[in-house]
């Protein structure tokens, strides 16, 4: 099952686009996110280009982006900039996203 990690952006996104699978029977690991603590800013940076650039994990950027800022490493509306650049096929600009 496919799920989409929560981020302030999760209305702005087309849900079945945006939910992160595996397909063909790859995997990609990841740490742990329920404790984000246990990553520091410049590993969840680094996490966030993989997700977005390597894997197309758009709700994994989009909740990392989240992270970084409630820690005052980037600023709030980095996030919503990050919704605004996604494709038209995963980016829900009419705000009407499925759940």
């Amino acid at each position: 099952k496919s799920v989409l990690r929560p981020s302030t952006i999760k209305d702005r996104l087309v849900t079945r686009a945006a939910r992160s699978q595996l397909l063909d029977g790859d995997a990609v690991y990841i740490r742990n996110l329920e404790e984000p603590d246990a990553l520091t800013d410049r590993q969840l940076m680094a996490l966030t280009i993989i997700a977005d650039a390597a894997i197309q994990s758009h709700d994994l950027a989009a909740h990392c982006l989240d992270i970084l800022a409630g820690r005052g490493v980037i600023g709030g509306e980095a996030v919503g900039k990050y919704a605004d650049q996604l494709p038209a096929a995963i980016a829900d600009a009419g705000g009407e996203a499925e759940t």
